[in-house]
């Protein structure tokens, strides 16, 4: 193996050459784990869970431990450490006294992206991932070779990561939940959208504003440099408006949107999309994919894509070829409808369920799962979390899962349950899968729609009903 130092993979420095990582097996770092392994270095990793994507990372080549322990990092250069990995971790303490560098997973990413010449961040409170992937696409049917991370896994053979020599743009779906996102400075950006989340890490609105802020200047820092790179924006919310506010002046940027007026501007017309750019019309758009948040991806992708040089006869095949990402509102069966989407915001919540309403027999029941998440999220989105929700039939709550939050007072599932119920919402609270399932089997008709939030153990569920009722069908 070359040295980090002097080797190179096609147009793209090779640096780090050997990674440890210490929970490769969940999100995020499986896809970092996979990419590495695909460009030729050595990976070695530690997971206490998650079988099958260990057992998918040892087919590919890496080193897959079951347990942590120090002596695993030796011979790595570089630790890669999961945000989920406490600070006490064994392989992180061996790694910081042998002085063995350590970065956490956005850092990697980072470093990655701000070599390529063709770096694409894709970032956003929520709908990063989508856009990332039809972006991609699009730029595929342009003609383009692209390399990408993304957190989820695509429907398709390439799955959450794909490396190809030479390629002229790599999009990163980057993250922002733990402020790595701050430590990218990307030849060009796309910001899907900016809403209140992670309020573990930012405490008020105003903080991830700020924080959206940093990585757009640090944009804007790279582009006066090279004098090049193209930042669209999404236009949704009081946030983005602020935003827009702070960069006047600083930074400049194409905005989108299916709702507002904006330079790249979508409207939804049945099973198309109306796109302008300037004001003028650009060309009507089949999508494979249902809602009004597809659609604002959709928009968001094409008018990257287009900054980029991409013309309307490619965003449209590109359009075409795309099949999703798995569990991102992706549907499992028709009858009765049931569909997974790891979101836990109610912007998504209330987006999604007013869609899957719309695709409902006017006898059909819309049945809704939901596993609370975070004190400070259920907190700040009380409000928002009971009128979406209420936008379902019956839903079906499983205990507060706190994320080692301290409980607040007057928060929490039983509370949520309650509120629920008084809005005349059918309210049953679940605390095994097992049971959930019999119940969702025995309550749920041909004409009825079954939506689950969350993610893991759930969307197993969800795929398990699939199947109780019948042969999966796919988009």
């Amino acid at each position: 193996m070359c040295s980090a130092s002097s080797c190179r993979l096609g147009n793209w420095p090779v640096s780090p050459s050997s990674l440890h990582f210490v929970g490769i097996a969940g999100a995020g770092m499986s896809s970092l784990a996979r990419f590495a392994l695909q460009r030729g270095l050595q990976v070695s990793g530690s997971d206490c869970g998650n079988s099958a994507e260990k057992k998918e990372l040892r087919t590919a080549g890496a080193r897959v431990f079951d347990e942590h322990d120090a002596s695993q990092i030796d011979g790595a250069d570089t630790v890669v450490i999961s945000s989920a990995i406490p600070a006490h971790n064994v392989e992180w303490q061996a790694a910081l006294r042998s002085g063995t560098r350590v970065l956490k997973r956005g850092e990697l990413l980072a470093e990655w992206l701000n070599a390529h010449p063709g770096g694409i961040a894709v970032c956003g409170t929520h709908g990063k991932g989508s856009s990332a992937s039809l972006l991609i696409d699009m730029l595929r049917a342009a003609g383009h070779r692209v390399s990408f991370v993304l957190g989820a896994r695509r429907r398709d053979a390439f799955g959450d990561a794909h490396y190809e020599e030479d390629a002229a743009f790599f999009v990163a779906e980057v993250d922002e939940s733990d402020r790595t996102h701050l430590a990218h400075r990307p030849r060009h950006l796309l910001l899907t959208n900016i809403e209140v989340d992670h309020l573990s890490t930012y405490a008020c609105a105003d903080a991830i504003i700020e924080a959206f802020e940093g990585l757009a200047l640090a944009f804007e820092a790279r582009r006066r440099e090279d004098g090049l790179g193209h930042f669209v924006l999404g236009s949704y919310s009081p946030e983005s408006d602020e935003l827009e506010r702070r960069l006047r002046g600083h930074c400049s940027w194409r905005s989108c949107s299916t709702q507002r007026a904006a330079y790249y501007h979508g409207e939804l017309e049945g099973a198309e999309i109306v796109l302008h750019r300037g004001g003028e019309r650009v060309g009507a758009f089949s999508h494979p994919l249902w809602g009004e948040l597809h659609a604002r991806n959709v928009v968001a992708a094409a008018a990257m894509a287009m900054e980029l040089g991409v013309g309307a006869a490619a965003v449209a095949a590109g359009l075409a070829e795309h099949r999703g990402l798995r569990d991102r509102f992706e549907l499992l069966r028709r009858e009765p409808l049931i569909v997974t989407d790891y979101s836990s915001h109610p912007t998504c919540f209330s987006a999604n369920l007013q869609e899957l309403r719309q695709h409902l027999p006017e006898a059909g029941r819309l049945h809704a799962v939901f596993h609370p998440y975070r004190y400070s999220l259920l907190h700040h989105f009380w409000g928002a979390y009971i009128e979406a929700l209420s936008l379902a039939d019956a839903v079906y709550l499983l205990p507060m899962d706190g994320a080692g939050e301290p409980p607040l007072p007057g928060i929490g599932g039983s509370e949520l349950a309650a509120a629920l119920r008084e809005r005349g919402l059918s309210l049953c609270e679940v605390s095994q899968l097992d049971e959930l399932h019999r119940l969702l089997a025995s309550q749920l008709s041909a004409s009825d729609a079954l939506i689950v939030f969350g993610g893991g153990p759930l969307f197993e569920l969800a795929r398990s009903l699939a199947a109780h009722f019948g042969v999966r069908v796919a988009r």
